[in-house]
């Protein structure tokens, strides 16, 4: 006898129904009604995790923000900045920005990379937030 799929799952379902005791309020709820079908529910990701992933890109925002204004801060004053590249001592300023874009794009990266966490870490509450309201 050919048996699909579909029903031997719907009996494993309907064996696991009888173990599932609803919350007190639903059976109030429900009443003396016949109990059709429950659904088992969690959070698709917790709050706390969203809360973590705020101060983890609030961290990195404010490391790279801080790097930035440290190293960038001097030109944008009209002054020049000393660093070394490749071994050599090298001089970027207003007039001569070039050695200085290879630090600036990495601290840019870095920079987005603390935005991206922040921004997922807010869309993230939200999501976790309006499935626990609604």
């Amino acid at each position: 006898m050919f048996i699909h799929r579909a029903q031997i799952r719907m009996r494993e379902i309907d064996k696991n129904m009888q173990n599932i005791t609803l919350p007190p309020d639903l059976s109030v709820a429900i009443g003396s009604e016949k109990n059709n079908f429950a659904v088992k529910a969690k959070y698709y990701q917790l709050p706390k995790n969203s809360f973590s992933l705020i101060i983890s890109g609030l961290i990195w925002t404010v490391l790279s923000g801080f790097f930035a204004v440290a190293f960038l801060g001097p030109i944008f004053q009209g002054k020049e900045i000393h660093f070394t590249s490749n071994g050599s001592a090298t001089i970027a300023g207003p007039g001569n920005f070039g050695p200085a874009i290879a630090p600036t794009l990495v601290i840019g990266v870095f920079s987005l990379i603390g935005i991206g966490i922040l921004v997922f870490g807010i869309y993230s509450i939200d999501l976790s937030l309006n499935r626990l309201l609604s």
